[in-house]
C-alpha cells in the first residue's frame, strides 16, 4: 500500500496564488489558463472534502454553519428544478437545460461552496494563512497603484493588450473617472477591484499595517469605483455601530448632509448643461456625481439610444410589473436566469434563442441585488442577509471582526455589479466565511 503526503494548505496558497494572475494569464494563455485553473480550482476542493471526512468522524458544527449549508443546498435546488420544469415546459432538450443550467452555475453560484477549500485551515494555522492573503492583498494594491500611475503616463496600451484576450468587448477603454483611468489590476473589474481592495484595506488595519493600509486606501481611489466608495462609506457607518460611537455617528450624519447638498447643487448645474463643449470641460467632480445621478436612474429608467429620452423599463421597474402580476413566485423567484452572450449559445446547444431571451435572461448586469431577488425570491435573500449580516455580527469578537467587515463588504457590494462572479474575490470572502462558520468547535475553543 502507497501513502501519499500533500500539504494541503501549500497546494491551496498555489491555487491562489495562481488565480491572482489569472487576469493576465487568461490574456495571453485564453482556454488553456482557464481549463487548468477550473481544473486545479476542483482538484483542490475534492482533496480538502476528502481530507475532512478523513479527518472527523462527524460533522461537528456549530447551528450557524448550517444556516450557510441552507443556502448552498437552496442554490443546487433552483439548478434542479429550474433544469427539469424547463425541459418539461419548453421545446428545448433536457440536454441543452442541464449544459446551460451547470454553465450558468459555475459563473454565478459555485462561488459560494469555495469555503469548502478552506477545510485544512485550523485554528492554529490560520495566522500563517492569513498573512498568505494578506502578502497577496498587497500584491493586488501594488499593481493597481503602478497601472494607474503608468497609464497616466501614457502607457495605458500596455494594460489594454493583456485585456483584449480576457474581456470580449472593451467598452469606452479610455474612459476616465475624477480625471484617472478605469484600471483592471489584477481583478480584471474596475468595480471588484475596488472592493478586493477595501479587503486588503480591512486586513492591512486587522495586522496593525499603517503604511499598507495607507497605500491600500489609496489603491480604492485609482480604482475609481463608485461602487467601492460606496461600500467604504457604509463599513464606516458600520464600525462606528459596532463599536457604538454615537456623537462620531451624530457629526457624520450632519458632514453627511453637508456632503449631499453640495453634490445635489452640483447635479443641478450638470443636468443643466445644454452643449457639449460645455460638458466636456465639466469638473471632474461634477461629472462623477452625475454618474452616481445615473446608477439611481438607470435601476429605474432605460435610456433611448436614438431620442436619449428615459424609459421607465430599468430592471426595478420590470421586476416591480412582474411580482406584481405575479407575486406568488416572490418567495422563491423566478428560477434559474442566465448572463448568456450570443457567443454561449452553441457553446450550451441552445438554437431557440428567443426562448432564452424571452423568459431566461437578467434585467440587468447592473443590479446584483435585483438579479439575486429575481432568481431566488425572498428566501434567497433572507439567506444572503442572514448569512453575510445578522450571523456574522452575532458571532463578532475582537480577533474576527475582519472577517464579519469582510462578509458585510460582499453584501454591500451587491448593490452592483456581482461580486459571486470574481473567482479571486470570492476566495478571500468564502475564507472568510470558513473562520465563522466552519472552524471546528474544538479548533475555535482551542484557539
Amino acid at each position: 500500500m502507497t501513502t501519499i503526503n500533500i500539504n494541503l494548505r501549500l497546494l491551496t496558497q498555489s491555487l491562489i496564488f495562481l488565480m491572482l494572475f489569472g487576469t493576465i494569464l487568461r490574456g495571453y494563455a485564453g482556454t488553456f489558463y482557464g481549463i487548468l485553473e477550473f481544473s486545479f480550482l476542483l482538484f483542490v476542493l475534492t482533496l480538502s472534502i476528502l481530507y475532512f471526512s478523513d479527518k472527523n468522524k462527524k460533522f461537528d458544527f456549530d447551528y450557524s454553519s448550517y444556516l450557510y449549508i441552507s443556502l448552498l443546498v437552496y442554490l443546487i435546488a433552483h439548478l434542479i428544478v429550474a433544469t427539469i420544469t424547463r425541459y418539461v415546459e419548453y421545446d428545448v432538450g433536457l440536454y441543452s437545460f442541464i449544459l446551460a443550467g451547470l454553465y450558468e452555475f459555475k459563473i454565478a453560484s459555485f462561488a459560494y461552496f469555495f469555503p469548502f477549500i478552506y477545510f485544512m485551515i485550523s485554528s492554529s494555522n490560520q495566522r500563517k494563512f492569513e498573512s498568505f492573503i494578506g502578502f497577496l492583498l498587497k500584491l493586488t494594491i501594488v499593481y493597481t497603484i503602478i497601472e494607474q500611475v503608468l497609464s497616466l503616463l501614457g502607457f495605458r496600451e500596455i494594460f489594454l493588450s493583456y485585456m483584449q484576450g480576457v474581456i470580449y468587448e472593451i467598452h469606452n477603454a479610455y474612459q476616465t473617472r475624477l480625471g484617472m483611468y478605469r484600471p483592471f489590476g489584477l481583478i480584471g473589474s474596475p468595480h471588484i477591484l475596488g472592493i478586493v481592495h477595501i479587503i486588503g484595506l480591512i486586513y492591512m488595519l486587522h495586522q496593525k499595517q499603517m503604511m499598507w493600509a495607507f497605500l491600500s486606501l489609496i489603491a480604492i481611489i485609482f480604482s475609481t469605483s463608485i461602487t467601492a466608495y460606496a461600500v467604504l462609506i457604509g463599513l464606516f457607518g458600520l464600525y462606528l455601530i459596532y463599536t457604538r460611537k454615537y456623537v462620531v455617528i451624530m457629526a457624520s450624519l450632519l458632514l453627511a448632509v453637508f456632503l449631499g447638498i453640495i453634490m445635489y447643487q452640483r447635479l443641478d448645474y450638470i443636468l443643466g448643461i445644454a452643449h457639449l463643449a460645455e460638458y466636456a470641460d465639466a469638473h471632474p467632480f461634477d461629472l462623477f456625481v452625475y454618474q452616481i445621478y445615473g446608477y439611481y436612474l438607470l435601476i429605474t429608467n432605460v435610456i433611448d439610444p436614438v431620442t436619449y429620452v428615459h424609459i421607465e423599463s430599468g430592471p426595478l421597474s420590470k421586476l416591480t410589473n412582474y411580482f406584481s402580476e405575479n407575486p406568488g413566485l416572490m418567495i422563491f423567484g423566478k428560477g434559474m436566469m442566465y448572463t448568456f452572450e450570443e457567443r454561449h449559445y452553441d457553446l450550451v446547444q441552445i438554437h431557440n434563442y428567443q426562448v432564452f431571451t424571452d423568459k431566461f435572461t437578467q434585467e440587468s448586469s447592473d443590479f446584483y441585488i435585483l438579479n439575486f431577488f429575481e432568481q431566488f425570491g425572498l428566501v434567497g435573500i433572507v439567506f444572503l442577509i442572514i448569512n453575510f449580516f445578522i450571523v456574522p455580527y452575532k458571532k463578532m469578537n475582537n480577533s474576527n471582526i475582519h472577517h464579519v467587515f469582510v462578509l458585510n463588504t460582499f453584501v454591500i457590494s451587491t448593490l452592483h455589479y456581482s461580486p459571486a462572479e470574481s473567482i479571486i474575490l470570492m476566495m478571500f470572502v468564502s475564507y472568510s466565511v470558513y473562520s465563522l462558520y466552519f472552524v471546528p468547535k474544538e479548533d475555535d475553543e482551542n484557539g
